[in-house]
């Protein structure tokens, strides 16, 4: 689904509208409740059904009208594209008291590439983490290392980015909470945490 506006207001008058050229107010569907309240000096106007518009100008005459996805994105095309994704985080395991990705983690690095390559120029973040296995220093290391395993995956792809930073945490930030020596799959971990480039 396409998404552009959630909740907006709108203050328009007749003396800042040009009769020549509309503005069109839309609500997309972004698939969550939302409306958008237009003031003029005759009325308010809500539109709260996904895809409908307004057309704005001098004539007291506004109408609620419908447009579908596919016209938006005809229209605003330009507008979609720029629009910031939100940041994403994507969890890769590993195998037990290794720097080794399970296959199914394996896979997952091409959608890591893909979401890269989506927002064109991003900050990329790595952390690394354990299981409650072994000691708390070689846990440390162990959670680098395998940070480090998949800046050294991205960078290999050429990916593009505008700052990218690796962190270690070891045992200390669990996914799942276990005692001690506990191996438990899912703490085995790497976040990869990627979002837009900050301005």
């Amino acid at each position: 689904m396409i998404e552009i506006l959630v909740i907006a207001i709108f203050t328009f008058t007749a003396s800042n509208i040009a009769t020549s050229h509309p503005s069109k107010v839309i609500l997309a569907d972004s698939g969550k409740k939302s409306a958008i309240v237009i003031h003029t000096k005759e009325k308010d106007l809500v539109i709260d059904k996904p895809n409908t518009y307004v057309e704005i100008s001098e004539s007291e005459n506004i109408k609620i009208k419908k447009i579908s996805d596919s016209e938006i994105y005809s229209k605003f095309k330009d507008v979609i594209e720029y629009t910031p994704k939100k940041p994403i985080s994507i969890l890769l395991y590993f195998k037990k008291a290794k720097n080794e990705l399970t296959e199914e983690s394996e896979k997952k690095i091409s959608t890591i590439l893909k979401e890269i390559a989506d927002r064109k120029m991003v900050d990329i973040s790595i952390i690394g983490h354990t299981d409650t296995v072994g000691s708390n220093e070689m846990n440390a290391k162990l959670s680098l290392r395998r940070a480090e395993l998949i800046k050294r995956l991205l960078l290999d792809k050429k990916i593009k980015y505008h700052s990218l930073k690796i962190d270690s945490y070891g045992e200390n930030d669990l996914l799942i909470q276990t005692e001690d020596n506990v191996s438990e799959p899912k703490n085995r971990r790497v976040e990869v945490f990627i979002k837009w480039k900050a301005s």
